[in-house]
């Protein structure tokens, strides 16, 4: 996937969610928090240095992308919810 196309598919699934359910758009601060843990969790998948500083090409495309995010976002709001 592109660089440019991971961070804005990222910031519409979650702008999209959050109108979904309602709720108002989150801060920037809050995406920037979540598409940090998003770029660490594909991290762990990457075989080279290069790899972890490329997290886009981590994933295949926008679905794979779709099927993680939900799986991050929990974590990341679990993780938010911790003293």
């Amino acid at each position: 996937m592109e660089r440019e196309k991971f961070y804005h598919e990222i910031d519409d699934w979650v702008a999209y969610n959050f109108v979904k359910i309602g709720a108002p758009l989150p801060s920037r601060s809050f995406i920037g928090s979540f598409i940090q843990l998003v770029e660490d969790e594909l991290a762990v998948y990457a075989k080279s240095d290069r790899e972890k500083l490329m997290p886009w090409e981590q994933v295949s495309g926008k679905e794979e992308l779709d099927s993680l995010l939900p799986i991050m976002l929990t974590a990341y709001l679990n993780q938010r919810s911790k003293p």
